[in-house]
């Protein structure tokens, strides 16, 4: 990074799962994400160009129901178009990837 280039703070969500298989088929098959970093079990980080997110290991079925995160900008209208093609209905069926996986 040149000295000119601007080094902006990002915050990146760490979301729980109870099953990193579900959750990992569902961002990188779904939605296209990309796994990076080291993965093992307890948990995963993807990426699909600016949006970045990580996920822990959890056995509280609960505790992915009431997680969330908010993305905004641009790229909203492409993230949801793989999951329209798929047969989801609406935006409550897109981001249901299984049983607490987020």
């Amino acid at each position: 990074m040149g000295e000119d280039a601007a080094d902006f703070a990002r915050a990146i969500p760490i979301l729980p799962s109870v099953d990193m298989s579900v959750t990992r088929s569902f961002y990188r098959d779904r939605l296209g994400f990309t796994v990076i970093g080291p993965e093992s079990v307890n948990h995963l980080i993807v990426r699909r160009d600016e949006m970045e997110l990580h996920f822990w290991l959890c056995d509280d079925p609960k505790l992915p129901e009431v997680s969330s995160c908010y993305i905004r900008g641009g790229q909203i209208a492409a993230l949801h178009a793989p999951n329209t093609a798929n047969g989801a209905s609406s935006p409550s069926a897109t981001w249901r990837c299984g049983r607490g996986a987020w």
